[in-house]
């Protein structure tokens, strides 16, 4: 059987609209086949192969609030959390992932989130823990310098988590004009003084000229004392790795 594709933008918006085309042409070609049938790719990084049919799925917000609202239904919240990792992990095989898991949920209903011997199931669980992780550990990685009175912080993480941490930094520091970057993802959190925040892609913005005019006098103490504070005779790399993997070290301020 021909595997169909639904080629999508790469935002959460984009993933969710794809999800909402792929049931609408399950349920008029593939109505009595379980899966491994219609998958979702990234239009900007899909690579084409044989016996695939592709479509081009076109963003629409109207069709993002019925498919969101159709797993929390169907599935409960704790379903919809599960599959919101899934659509935000960095996997090349998380759309496939993404798209069986909701075929088995909006079968069984909330019953989903048990079913550990699900190869579908299992694997969403696993792709959504390592996105939750990631997101946890970027509240604690993040680093604000000062820009001309505002807070800028630019980070690169694997998963697009920059919406899930973003509450925190609100709540922590509600009375800032602040920014963080996601380069990876090429989107920006800005948070006005006292407002709510946003996202926005970095199409009309240049993020790095905004981190250049950086002049925080604070960043040359902060490295300071940690350097001060090190005990040579305790250095233990192998330990510092596991706590601090190197991969999020490139944008914090004490190892820059």
């Amino acid at each position: 059987m021909i595997t169909t594709v639904m080629l999508h933008d790469g935002t959460l918006d984009g993933i969710f609209t794809a999800v909402y085309d792929g049931f609408v042409l399950k349920n008029k070609r593939y109505k009595d086949c379980y899966d491994d049938n219609i998958s979702l790719e990234n239009i900007n990084s899909y690579e084409p192969q044989f016996f695939r049919e592709y479509i081009i799925v076109e963003t629409d917000s109207y069709k993002v609030a019925k498919t969101v609202d159709s797993i929390v239904r169907k599935m409960g919240y704790s379903g919809y959390d599960v599959a919101m990792g899934v659509a935000c992990n960095f996997d090349e095989k998380a759309g496939e992932i993404l798209f069986g898991y909701l075929v088995r949920g909006f079968k069984v209903g909330k019953a989903i989130v048990n079913m550990f011997t699900d190869s579908y199931a299992m694997r969403a669980f696993e792709l959504s823990r390592k996105t939750y992780n990631e997101s946890h550990l970027f509240r604690e990685f993040v680093r604000f310098t000062d820009v001309r009175g505002r807070l800028y912080s630019k980070i690169e993480p694997k998963c697009n988590i920059l919406h899930m941490i973003c509450g925190h930094f609100a709540d922590r520091f509600p009375a800032e004009n602040w920014i963080i970057y996601d380069a990876v993802h090429h989107v920006a959190a800005v948070h006005p003084q006292y407002g709510q925040w946003f996202l926005t892609d970095d199409e009309d913005a240049d993020f790095d000229r905004i981190e250049a005019m950086s002049q925080d006098e604070y960043v040359d103490l902060w490295k300071l004392f940690v350097d001060t504070i090190a005990i040579e005779q305790r250095k233990n790399e192998r330990c510092q790795n596991n706590h601090l993997p190197r991969w999020y070290r490139k944008n914090m301020t004490e190892w820059k």
